[in-house]
This record gives structure tokens, sequence and C-alpha cells, in this order.
């Protein structure tokens, strides 16, 4: 199975940033931040920590970005980074839960506002690790296998776990819709 050509530009981004080019490394933070930030908003609930979280994501991400192995895994490993951060921030400090409609319409594009919000609202019921591993799979496209390596599960756990997660949105989805 082949990668996606997004993932395949971005892992040829991350060689570069390896090979000291510092010129990729502002390219390929503008290739990811987009996706980091919507990633990072919909698990914090919050677009201060969000914007913090997608800063100090990057920070470490670059720091050991010798270490990652296989490139084209850098957006699964961005996020892992990202929602570690927001556990260790969550143990450490309280923050401001909610989201504004203003803050939501950032990320929201054509007239999918109504249904980011619901999305948001429901997001916000859910525990961090399970909307870490819903956002991993329906948001940053990572396999369940992929996904299971970063919430240290296995695949068939994976499968599992999103099947009932799944189940539990759409109905929670459904309930917001019908009222």
């Amino acid at each position: 199975m082949s990668e996606p050509a997004e993932n395949v530009e971005i892992a040829a981004l991350v060689v570069r940033v390896q090979k000291g080019d510092e010129r990729a490394c502002g390219e390929l933070i503008d290739a990811t931040q987009s996706q980091l930030y919507k990633f990072c908003l919909l698990l914090s609930q919050n677009r201060e920590v969000a914007e913090d979280l997608c800063q100090e994501a990057y920070i470490k991400a670059l720091q050991s970005i010798s270490k990652l192995q296989n490139p084209v895994t850098f957006m699964g490993w961005l996020y892992q980074i990202a929602k570690n951060l927001f556990i260790d921030m969550t143990r450490t400090s309280a923050y401001r839960k909610n989201v504004s409609e203003e803050e939501l319409a950032e990320v929201a594009t054509g007239n999918d506002l109504e249904s980011v919000i619901q999305v948001q609202k429901i997001l916000a019921e859910f525990e961090a690790e399970d909307r870490f591993l819903l956002l991993l799979v329906e948001l940053g496209g990572c396999s369940y296998k992929e996904a299971g390596d970063r919430a240290g599960l296995s695949e068939d756990a994976v499968r599992s776990k999103l099947h009932r997660l799944r189940q539990r949105f759409i109905q929670s989805y459904n309930s917001i819709k019908g009222s």
C-alpha cells in the first residue's frame, strides 16, 4: 500500500531537516501547522492551550527529529508529542476547557461551523486518551497499527476501542441533531 502524496512530501522535508537543512525546518512547520493546530484544538478544547501545545510540540520534535527512524510517520509522532504535552499540562495546571464559536470558526471550512461545534461538544465528553485515539485515526489518518503504536495498544485493541468510541460518538451526534 503506497503512502499518500502528502505524507511522502512531509517525509522528504523531515529527511532534509534531519540532514541539517534549516530552510526545510520552516517548510516542514508550514506544511504541518494547520493539521497540528486542528488536532491540538480538538484535543485541548482551548485555543490558547492549542497554540502553546503546537509551539512546544514543534520544539520537542525538532530537538529530537534525528531519532525519528521512519520519516513517513512524522505526523503521528508529532501528534503523540502534542498529546503527551497536553496530558502533562492537565496534570500540572488547570486550564480553560471551553472553546468559543469564534475559535472554532478558525478551523472550520466553508459552511461546516455548526458541525464543528457539535463535534467539539461531543469530543469534550470523551477522556483525553479517547479523544487522542479518535483524532489520530479520523483526523490524522493513522492506521490502526500506527494508532496502536502511538497509544500503546494492540491493533485489535484499537479496532475494538474505536468501534465503541465511534458508536458513542454517533449516538451523541444523533441526539444533538435530533434535539
